[in-house]
């Protein structure tokens, strides 16, 4: 006689499964933390700054004909390329803590509370200067200007603060390695910083809006150096089955 399988229930990806997991693993004690320094390579940052400063720059040069503004708009230029360069993009404190529920993530900006109130008084100055800069020279530097107004008023709630991210442990899955997450040859971080990532391919299931939410909500993602992760893996597999790509098994066997 055949006997039917089963077919397995996924838990609902609802508010309440959210918050339940999520404060289980907050409230969970510590069994491993690391830490690190992130932040973006240099010629990455560039790629971010460079253009900003080539519309403001072209903006300053189409309203040559009105020094006082073209002078505003470089300043303007400049003082937002450093806040991207030194406060946006700036060096993190990164503090990574494995529970036997889940992971909890804390990313701390390297700022000093001065450069917070600095910007935000910069950001008043940046919005009149926009202001200034449509009634005087008119549409041509509407769209340099309504974009830097709406950068500048952003710009006035810049605070220190920690980011707080928690992923937490899906215990009757398999999780898989991500490769997608491991950019080893071309890591976009300084320090040698990696992101490392584990996933649950049967969750992976297009069309379904319950497993794809299922999916990224118990993805695990760190980020640690390559030296720091053996140790790292084997903790977090205490509480989670995961499996590695082939070859690294196989390279792990070699050594």
């Amino acid at each position: 006689m055949n006997k039917k399988l089963k077919k397995k229930r996924f838990p609902e990806c609802n508010d309440a499964y959210k918050e339940a997991l999520t404060n289980k693993v907050l409230d969970a004690e510590v069994v491993y933390e690391w830490k690190n320094i992130i932040q973006l390579k240099l010629k990455f940052r560039l790629f971010i700054i460079v253009p900003i400063l080539i519309g403001f720059f072209g903006c300053a040069f189409l309203t040559r004909t009105t020094p006082e503004i073209s002078i505003m708009l470089v300043i303007l230029g400049i003082l937002l390329g450093s806040f991207i360069n030194f406060i946006a993009y700036a060096k993190r404190d990164y503090l990574c803590q494995i529970t036997p529920y889940g992971i909890r993530r804390y990313e701390t900006e390297q700022v000093p509370e001065g450069f917070y109130k600095v910007t935000r008084g910069f950001a008043y100055v940046g919005i009149v200067a926009c202001v200034i800069a449509v009634i005087f020279v008119g549409p041509m530097a509407f769209v340099g200007a309504g974009a830097s107004a709406l950068m500048a008023f952003q710009m006035r709630h810049f605070h220190k603060n920690t980011e707080v991210i928690v992923k937490p442990f899906d215990s009757n899955a398999t999780y898989e390695y991500n490769s997608d997450d491991n950019l080893l040859e071309e890591s976009c971080l300084e320090n040698g910083v990696v992101l490392y990532g584990y996933v649950i391919p049967e969750y992976r299931i297009n069309g379904n809006e319950n497993l794809t939410a299922l999916y990224y909500f118990h993805w695990i993602s760190f980020y640690c150096t390559q030296k720091q992760y053996p140790e790292i893996h084997d903790v977090i597999t205490r509480y989670i089955t995961a499996t590695l790509e082939k070859d690294e098994e196989e390279e792990a066997v070699t050594q």
